[in-house]
């Protein structure tokens, strides 16, 4: 599956998947897991997405490779209530989550308040939460921000 995502063939990815995946879901890996995901997100298929998740919900518990892909599927399918539950709902939120939701938050809704709250609550910010927040500051046009969220780097160094 992994090969088919890279070559952009979400639809033969999702194919096998339904040929022989969807019955034994459970016994799936779950590399192969965030490979239908992440074909699922590609493709704009909400609706198989959130099929997995409900098959998979024990699994999403305690493995932030797939939290981390789920988060991104309802991002990148515009099912942004699904994601901001799935993201509260996660006990070990990885900076890459943190960095997804400012993104969404910024990026397609424009909610600046939404995204500085997630920025500052995130224990552990890695270069690409700075990056997100600055490209958002500049697309909004919002420079007065920019000082603080440069200070905030600055002193995490």
């Amino acid at each position: 599956m992994k090969l088919l995502n890279d070559k952009k063939q979400f639809e033969k990815a999702l194919a096998i998947f339904d040929q022989y995946g969807i019955s034994n879901i459970l016994t799936l890996s779950n590399f192969t897991i965030t490979q239908v995901l992440k074909a699922c997100a590609h493709m704009g298929d909400l609706q198989r997405g959130k099929v997995i998740h409900n098959l998979i919900a024990s699994k999403t518990e305690n493995d932030i490779y797939v939290s981390s892909t789920l988060i991104h599927m309802y991002v990148h399918c515009a099912d942004i209530a699904s994601a901001q539950s799935l993201f509260d709902s996660t006990k070990n939120k990885t900076p890459q989550m943190y960095g997804m939701m400012m993104k969404n938050a910024l990026m397609k809704c424009g909610d600046v308040a939404h995204a500085e709250s997630l920025f500052y609550s995130s224990k552990e910010k890695g270069l690409s939460s700075y990056g997100v927040m600055m490209k958002g500051i500049n697309r909004l046009n919002i420079f007065d921000n920019a000082e603080l969220v440069m200070s905030q780097l600055f002193i995490s160094l």
